[in-house]
């Protein structure tokens, strides 16, 4: 459970930071209708060129700087998703499969298939849309710590009804420890591609919003101060 917890904590700290920049991109917009407004009630201003006007070429470079933050939000964001949508159907795959297990209660399998959420991709991306995803990948995992603690328990009552009763049934048991296993495998591959590529997406927004906070470029023509932090 700790796992789960550390994904959720991290999850929160990316969708943080991806607001942050978004916060980044809306002082930017204002800062260049201000603008905007301003070098359009001086056009008809005599005493000055629109080329030879400081705040014309401060509109310039802040045009400039919104178009790449904007990239970098998007690409950001889609790419992280295009990840976790592979994750999460990877992650189906494996629960689909599952369908056709062989235990005796059945209706423990209809319980947990009943738990799974079905997510679909979607060309709307945003922060609210990658936590639902975020949130739809732990509790299939979930579902599959479920499935395999069932196997457990079948395997258990197996075990001890075939040694009480004499009963020689060594092919079940062992199919059922091979598949066990092998689902172990697969939760632990899963879930340690879906831990590091948190990790990755932590560290590259970090990267970002401390591009951000530290900008002397932004500083000078957004007067966004290095000390003043996001929110």
């Amino acid at each position: 459970m700790s796992g789960y917890k550390e994904i959720l904590k991290q999850t929160n700290n990316i969708i943080i930071n991806l607001n942050k920049i978004n916060v980044n991109i809306h002082k930017l917009k204002n800062k260049i209708i201000q603008l905007n407004k301003i070098n359009s009630s001086l056009e008809n201003n005599k005493l000055y060129k629109s080329e030879e006007m400081n705040s014309v070429f401060q509109l310039d470079i802040l045009k400039n700087e919104l178009r790449y933050y904007n990239n970098i939000y998007f690409i950001f964001l889609d790419k992280y998703m295009t990840e976790l949508n592979a994750i999460s159907e990877y992650i189906l795959i494996i629960l689909v499969s599952l369908k056709k297990l062989e235990l005796e209660n059945k209706n423990s399998i209809e319980r947990l298939f009943n738990k799974i959420i079905f997510t679909k991709n979607t060309s709307n991306t945003n922060s609210d849309k990658l936590k639902e995803l975020i949130n739809s990948i732990i509790n299939n995992l979930k579902v599959v710590d479920d499935f395999i603690n069932l196997i457990e328990y079948y395997l258990e009552e197996l075990s001890f009804n075939n040694k009480k009763n004499n009963i020689h049934n060594d092919d079940l048991e062992l199919n059922l420890k091979h598949k066990r296993n092998a689902l172990l495998l697969e939760h632990k591959k899963h879930f340690d591609n879906f831990l590091s590529s948190i990790y990755y997406f932590k560290d590259s927004s970090d990267t970002v919003i401390n591009q951000i906070e530290t900008s002397e470029l932004l500083n000078f023509f957004l007067n966004l101060k290095s000390k003043d932090k996001l929110v």
